[in-house]
């Protein structure tokens, strides 16, 4: 299991199309891929877990990643969430 704290850099946070576009970059992946944040835990492979968790700009989330390739998912998605403009 490999995990990375991150804040959200997206202005957005990730809702709608940086959602979508995260769902795509974790779907790249064959572990798997969850987010903690304030408590819980959602399916990062999940437009409804992503959706429903509401995290916004600037928000720290936890990456959790187990399973092949769990290290380069990990640090992709952490990349992702710090880049400003979420795609």
């Amino acid at each position: 299991m490999k995990t990375i704290k991150t804040s959200v850099l997206i202005p957005t946070g990730l809702h709608a199309g940086p959602a979508r576009h995260f769902i795509q970059e974790a779907k790249k992946f064959p572990c798997l891929v969850k987010i903690r944040f304030r408590g819980r835990e959602f399916d990062a492979k999940s437009m409804i877990g992503i959706l429903g968790a509401g995290i916004a700009y600037g928000d720290m989330v936890e990456i959790v990643c187990t399973g092949e390739h769990e290290e380069d998912a990990c640090s992709a998605l952490a990349e992702f969430l710090c880049s400003t403009h979420g795609a």
